[in-house]
């Protein structure tokens, strides 16, 4: 689902920006919410699942493509300024009214903020997993334990933390290695993309480009510890169907981009 967005709202903003060659209010308002017509429904029941991570990659996915469709500096900051709203309350609930913030989240979510912030002192229920990792990675050194190495056992860890497996058997140089690796991915996918003489691969490419950061960003920063627990993969590392099939589906696209790319560059060297 978080694919076939992309692409709807990549159709929506070149339809809009060739019907509207002068951009007002009225017609980014316009433009606004006809993009949230196709994300909010799908994004709300992936919520009902309970799965709040791909909810954030689906709206940091719809958030790339709006803003990179033209609009002007003011909505930016306004959607810029809402951001900073919700997480400066968030953060004051959490703080000063713990009671209300617990209601307003699924027990499951408030146990991964809990786990996120005292690992240690949650180890025995939500911070076991997370603390067990720092332990592992942390004693890796340059190279690591070396491959298969079992320093502490944290369940499941070939999906959301298949990057504290590699820092504990690699260590910093595997690690570092990854992180290059995939930097190398999203270069090539962006070069594709931009390269391409259609508006709509254009918009498209900035939203995937964005849902892949968004992911590769959060799911390290919470394997370091400095995001929460969101259950949000690395892409085309971390094991899974979903998450795999879906970027396998964006893979083949940006395959046939680049195969249009190249036919109008040879059309443009025989002309």
């Amino acid at each position: 689902m978080k694919i076939a967005i992309v692409i709807a709202l990549a159709r929506i903003t070149k339809e809009h920006n060739d019907y509207y060659l002068i951009h007002t209010t009225e017609t980014e308002i316009k433009y606004i919410w006809k993009c949230m017509k196709v994300v909010i429904p799908p994004a709300l029941l992936v919520l009902l699942q309970n799965d709040t991570g791909v909810v954030l990659i689906i709206l940091v996915g719809a958030a790339f493509v709006i803003f990179s469709s033209g609009l002007r500096n003011q909505w930016f900051i306004f959607g810029f300024s809402l951001v900073g709203v919700i997480l400066a309350i968030g953060i004051y609930l959490f703080v000063y009214q713990p009671d209300i913030f617990e209601k307003l989240l699924s027990s499951h979510q408030v146990d991964r903020f809990y786990g996120w912030l005292d690992p240690e002192g949650t180890y025995n229920k939500e911070g076991f997993q997370l603390f067990n990792s720092l332990l592992s990675y942390g004693s890796a050194g340059l190279f690591g334990h070396g491959f298969q190495s079992v320093i502490k056992v944290f369940p499941e860890a070939q999906t959301d933390f298949i990057f504290a497996v590699i820092l504990t058997n690699y260590g910093f140089i595997g690690g570092l290695i990854t992180i290059v690796a995939i930097i190398a991915l999203d270069i090539i996918i962006l070069k594709i993309g931009l390269d391409s003489t259609n508006q709509q691969d254009k918009f498209m490419t900035i939203g995937i480009i964005g849902m892949l950061l968004f992911q590769q960003i959060w799911n390290m920063g919470m394997i370091l510890g400095l995001l929460p627990i969101t259950g949000i993969t690395l892409p085309f590392i971390s094991y899974g169907g979903s998450s795999l099939l879906s970027y396998m589906i964006a893979i083949a696209l940006f395959i046939d981009i680049n195969s249009q790319n190249n036919i109008m560059k040879n059309r443009s060297i025989i002309s």
